[in-house]
């Protein structure tokens, strides 16, 4: 098998042998069977309805999510300002105005559909490039197994799954609305909340690093040129576009500040597209 992503959520249905026997296209959803088995099989299903409704639908029990191993691109945007929406809420996308309510909207590939169908891609202009980069552009890069739902943009709640899954973080603190987490300490470090009304976000110090390595030493069993590595050094730092709204004029991203030296739970403008950007895609079996 070819490794192409890395699970970081699996289903009470999950099944190391059965995921590689649905795998038919010849590419590897999991880096290698020990990556997955340390997962630990979710108590509450967090596929999303849509997701569930598709793989069900092509006659494919739902088995979990996984992470690309590579960026599909960098420095481009949610939407830009020629786009209907890059001011305007998304009335089909949920508005996570707090980072716990964002915990919640985890069907990224729903969040995706409804992207697309907003983009004309009859014009020369993207006008939602990252929901194109993480879809269109990027199965032209690397094929999507057929027993899947294709890639997509990821939602901030299964940024969430990814954290938990992949670097075992506890992030309860930061699932409950409400819950003032401000001054606080965790077991990484200080934890400060700032309120905005375009999306509010939580910097988690000295995290960064912590799940940054984690994420990176899970992909590194792919082996050498077969992945992206997360950047989180205070020279060279990433943050991930999620398909998640957060306000009017906002989206949810997670942020490896190594400049700030935090790991964000984070919103940003819709139409930024700073170099620091990623856009990496997502897929479920």
């Amino acid at each position: 098998y070819y490794p192409i992503a890395i699970v970081f959520y699996v289903t009470s249905a999950y099944d190391a042998d059965d995921i590689y026997a649905t795998t038919t296209s010849g590419n590897a959803i999991t880096v290698s069977p020990v990556d997955i088995s340390t997962i630990t099989a979710a108590t509450t299903d967090r596929m999303g309805t849509t997701t569930s409704k598709y793989l069900l639908s092509q006659g494919i029990l739902p088995h979990g999510k996984a992470l690309a191993l590579k960026n599909a691109t960098s420095a481009k945007s949610f939407a830009t300002s020629s786009s209907t929406y890059y001011n305007t809420d998304i009335g089909e996308l949920t508005t996570c105005t707090t980072v716990e309510s964002g915990y919640t909207d985890y069907d990224g590939y729903y969040n995706t559909q409804v992207l697309l169908a907003l983009d004309d891609y009859s014009n020369s202009t993207l006008t939602y490039p990252d929901v194109y980069y993480a879809t269109e552009y990027y199965e032209t890069q690397v094929s999507a197994p057929s027993n899947t739902t294709g890639w997509y943009l990821p939602s901030f709640g299964e940024f969430y799954d990814l954290l938990e899954g992949i670097a075992k973080m506890n992030l309860d603190n930061y699932k409950s609305s409400g819950t003032n987490t401000d001054g606080e300490t965790s077991e990484w470090g200080s934890v400060v909340r700032t309120i905005l009304s375009s999306g509010d976000y939580i910097y988690l110090y000295g995290a960064h690093e912590y799940a940054g390595e984690a994420i990176n030493t899970a992909m590194s069993s792919a082996g050498d040129g077969n992945y992206d590595t997360i950047q989180y050094s205070s020279s060279s730092y990433n943050w991930f576009a999620s398909s998640t709204e957060s306000s009017a004029t906002n989206h949810r991203d997670l942020y490896f500040n190594g400049k700030s030296g935090a790991l964000s739970l984070d919103s940003t403008s819709k139409t930024n597209s700073a170099s620091i950007e990623r856009t990496r895609s997502a897929i479920a079996f």
